[in-house]
């Protein structure tokens, strides 16, 4: 009984380290996610605002924390598959995904950005926000051609992730992002659709 006792003793002590070491991980990790979400912010709002060099410096360093994180919690599975890492990937996509976009016109694979399947789809949706914002700020310009750009991207993101039928288990909060880009493209399409008009009466009134 006393071996037995003593056998007990020893996996809960090496099952007690094993979890102090993942609550630090956890911590450091928690930590470094903060600069993820600031920088992250960083290049969108660079990006909406044209600054594209300095976007480039401040997603340059997200990659890196990014990848950073992403090497640390890849030897903690409790951690790697946790809500909190898909929370921070997805707003590391979500910057990635517009920057790409805004500046190449092109989609960055999830293999591109070193991230899982889930946090991709959900920064994805998180994306066509973002565009449109850009489609309303080309409309006050009265640049038409980019407007219409922009929306194409959010029609074309919309329009492919409406296609997944799975549930929230398999792609826990996808379903609200799908549901609120829609909304958001039907704003956009209205905003188009409005602004030709006003241009079209703009010149039918000059030309009388």
């Amino acid at each position: 009984m006393l071996s037995l006792v003593m056998n007990l003793k020893e996996i809960v002590s090496n099952i007690i380290t094993k979890l102090e070491e993942l609550d630090r991980v956890r911590d450091e990790l928690i930590k470094t996610s903060r600069d993820v979400i600031k920088l992250s912010k960083e290049v969108i709002n660079n990006v909406l605002k044209g600054n594209i060099e300095k976007a480039h410096e401040y997603l340059s360093r997200l990659k890196e924390i990014v990848h950073l994180i992403i090497s640390k919690a890849r030897n903690y599975p409790e951690l790697y598959f946790s809500g909190f890492l898909t929370g921070v990937l997805t707003e590391y996509v979500e910057a990635t995904v517009l920057y790409e976009i805004v500046t190449k016109s092109r989609y960055p694979t999830p293999q591109e950005l070193s991230v899982s399947e889930v946090p991709y789809l959900l920064g994805l949706g998180d994306v066509v926000g973002e565009l449109r914002r850009l489609v309303l700020d080309s409309l006050r310009s009265s640049d038409y051609s980019r407007a219409e750009k922009y929306f194409k991207f959010m029609e074309e993101i919309y329009e492919n992730l409406s296609t997944i039928v799975l549930p929230d288990a398999v792609v826990p909060g996808l379903r609200p992002k799908i549901d609120n880009a829609r909304r958001l493209l039907e704003y956009a399409r209205s905003d188009l659709f409005l602004a030709q008009l006003r241009f079209r009466l703009s010149l039918s009134v000059e030309d009388k």
